[in-house]
């Protein structure tokens, strides 16, 4: 952010200092980085995930505020493209809600890692930063079948 001013006067101060007509930047605080997120995905599952990135921006000191946050784009690397669905398998919304589209596949093992997603973050208030998303195979939890009642009749003398 830059700050110029054109009257003759001086009329402003910034910590003691009084300037006059002079041009002065005002440098972008540095916030940490948020930890790396791992999406797990699941062999043989065409699904669609989303991660809300903007839930997962770090918090700032009370009083502190972002500005205006742009999410630019997104750059991906996977050592297995066999699980996305196509060449827009990967996006970022304005509104920084990441999506990732897979496709039934089963090529890796589970535990294995087939990718990195990227998403640099660009702020009014802060330098720039970014967000690092692993993409891990994980078990699926089998689903759980009711089972359908016996049509046996149970004995009122059964003994357990």
């Amino acid at each position: 952010m830059s700050l110029r001013t054109a009257r003759p006067q001086k009329d402003f101060t910034l910590n003691g200092a009084e300037l006059e007509d002079k041009a002065f930047k005002i440098n972008q605080a540095s916030v940490k980085s948020p930890g790396e997120i791992t999406q797990l995905v699941f062999n043989d599952l065409a699904r669609t995930y989303t991660i809300d990135l903007a839930k997962l921006l770090p918090k700032l000191s009370e009083g502190c505020a972002y500005g205006s946050i742009q999410y630019q784009g997104h750059n991906y690397n996977f050592t297995d493209n066999a699980y996305l669905d196509g060449n827009d398998a990967v996006s970022v919304s304005k509104e920084g809600v990441l999506t990732l589209s897979t496709v039934a596949a089963s090529t890796a093992k589970v535990g294995d890692q087939i990718g990195t997603i990227t998403v640099p973050v660009v702020t009014t208030n802060y330098q720039k930063f970014e967000f690092t998303i692993k993409v891990v195979i994980s078990a699926r939890i089998p689903s759980m079948h009711r089972a359908s009642p016996s049509a046996r009749r149970i004995s009122p003398t059964a003994r357990c």
